[in-house]
């Protein structure tokens, strides 16, 4: 793995360590829990009246080597929840039509999972 790598993985992981919350994955019965960042996304569309509407997502930034359930490393889907310290549920979403998450880096240390409340 190149140096940057390196790097870019230390200065991940200082982060979560400073910036991090702890948060608890869920796909069905199975669930991990786990440190994520918080960032989100702003989705802006026109209306048939030519209202403009913005809404704010969160979308959580997690260690990919972290996301394990049953017993593996596992891509997120579209409908797996992400439970914050305060209680509030968010759902994985599509993005754009597309799948729910991308990686934040070219070197598979994040993903970045978009979602939207749901409680």
């Amino acid at each position: 793995m190149p140096l940057f790598a390196d790097r870019l993985a230390t200065g991940l992981s200082r982060i979560r360590d400073v910036a991090g919350e702890t948060v608890v994955y869920r796909r069905g019965a199975q669930k991990v829990t786990l440190t994520a960042t918080i960032g989100s996304t702003r989705e802006q569309s026109v209306d048939s009246g030519g209202l403009v509407l913005v809404v704010r997502h969160c979308d959580f930034h997690l260690p990919q080597a972290s996301l394990i359930l049953g017993g593996r490393v596992t891509e997120p889907q579209v409908g797996d929840t992400i439970t914050r310290t305060d209680g509030t549920v968010w759902e994985a979403r599509h993005i754009d039509g597309d799948r729910c998450f991308y990686d934040s880096d070219q070197y598979g240390h994040e993903w970045r999972v978009h979602t939207e409340r749901k409680t």
